[in-house]
């Protein structure tokens, strides 16, 4: 069982393309760190696994949940 699951999870802002076709499968119990340079990606990929912001292609399955876009419609938080 994967605790997270992505596919092909994409973010652009404007012309910039924050992340660009992530896959990642991370299996229940495991620690992984993120680990790049600044305005890698690092922090946008987060924010969509938190459901702070919504990825423009692909899609997520936390603990084999998958987050639909309804997921992330409403959410408004301030950082």
């Amino acid at each position: 069982m994967y605790a997270i699951q992505t596919h092909s999870l994409t973010k652009k802002f404007g012309d910039t393309t924050a992340n660009d076709d992530i896959s990642l499968h991370v299996n229940k119990g495991e620690i992984y760190g993120l680990i790049g340079l600044n305005g890698a990606g690092k922090t946008t990929l987060i924010r969509m696994l938190l459901g702070m912001i919504k990825p423009d292609n692909g899609h997520i399955q936390l603990l084999e949940n998958n987050l639909t876009p309804n997921f992330f419609c409403g959410m408004k938080l301030a950082f």
